[in-house]
């Protein structure tokens, strides 16, 4: 028998996943002193008076609800203030997507998402920036071009005021497609880079001018350098949303659902697994997951082995598999999974035979 709790979690998490992808939360930090205000939340554009903000500001608000993101924080940096001087606020946000609004603050963002990510593991934001030395990061997406040109402006702008457009943007972009040639219906012209796939090679975000239409490129972040045993798919937006979500959702079951409520041995440990294999399994429904691949969370033996000989249990070096699984240690479960995340159909190679 399974434990009912964890699996109705689970399985209401990962019918969920699609919705979710679309309602990610933007966080848009400002620096403007017209109000003396730190913190606005808005769940809709009509909710913002545009007399609280300055003309960019309140335009690249404006842009944050263009694809329908449901809710938008406002962080403003008011006058004779730093980006230090509201990291707190930032901190205690619940959000997806943040982006600086800022001519010369991109690198302050770049280093606070590390820094938090880094701190939370187990709840990834992201951010949109600008004009920025390559921060290398896959939770981080560096905006190429330098300039774009809306529709309703006379001039061109520069990047930095476009980032609220990318963040909300990606907070609203599902998991059925990718953010790839997306169209900026919004957009008149962007001044392009002037090679687009050295860009992009190098972690860089741009929109191209394809015959008239603004068009992002490719959907990449800004990672760059890979670790032994990772691919070039961590380089694509799509692909580590769908990642921060299953580690956000089996992590927060964990804590909500499963600790300290279970004693640790083989048969709770199971259950456990085979929750998050019917997780796994409902995601590869929803086309998160290649439902050709097998998808699976399973015991890891060999951690638990070696966390038993570390723990005085020299014997274990010679047990079998299902020993040392009957063997927990501590309070400690030592699981590992593999998945086949589902990518977005972005390239193409056909060859054709003339008779």
């Amino acid at each position: 028998m399974s434990l009912p709790s964890i699996n109705i979690t689970f399985l209401a998490k990962a019918s969920t996943a699609i919705k979710r992808s679309e309602r990610g939360i933007v966080c848009l930090v400002i620096s403007d002193s017209t109000k003396t205000t730190v913190l606005a939340t808005y769940n809709y554009l009509d909710d913002v008076e545009s007399a609280d903000y300055t003309s960019d500001n309140y335009k690249a608000i404006s842009d944050a609800f263009h694809d329908g993101a449901p809710t938008v924080h406002v962080v403003r940096i008011g006058t004779g203030k730093t980006f230090v001087d509201v990291k707190a606020t930032i901190e205690a946000l619940a959000f997806n997507w943040i982006a600086y609004i800022s001519a010369d603050g991109q690198s302050d963002l770049v280093t606070y998402i590390k820094a938090r990510n880094l701190k939370n593991p187990n709840r990834q934001v992201k951010a949109v920036v600008a004009g920025t030395t390559a921060p290398n990061d896959k939770h981080i997406v560096n905006f190429g071009n330098t300039a774009v040109k809306r529709t309703t402006d006379t001039e061109e702008i520069s990047a930095y005021l476009y980032l609220g457009r990318l963040a909300g943007l990606f907070a609203a972009m599902p998991f059925t497609r990718s953010a790839t040639y997306y169209t900026f219906t919004d957009l008149a012209s962007v001044t392009e880079v002037a090679d687009v796939d050295a860009a992009i090679t190098a972690g860089q975000l741009v929109i191209i001018n394809d015959y008239g239409e603004p068009k992002i490129g490719r959907a990449v972040n800004s990672l760059t350098t890979l670790a032994t045993g990772e691919n070039d798919s961590l380089k694509k937006i799509t692909i580590i949303e769908a990642m921060d979500l299953i580690k956000e959702d089996v992590a927060s079951t964990f804590k909500s659902d499963y600790i300290g409520k279970y004693k640790n041995n083989l048969d709770n440990q199971q259950n456990f697994i085979a929750a998050v294999n019917n997780y796994f399994d409902k995601l590869a429904t929803e086309e998160v997951l290649d439902k050709e691949y097998e998808n699976i969370a399973e015991i890891d033996v060999a951690a638990q082995r070696t966390a038993l000989i570390d723990a005085g249990t020299s014997e274990a070096s010679g047990w079998d598999d299902l020993k040392i699984k009957r063997n927990t240690v501590g309070s400690m479960m030592y699981l590992s999974g593999n998945v086949k995340i589902l990518d977005a159909i972005e390239d193409l190679s056909f060859g054709i035979s003339m008779a």
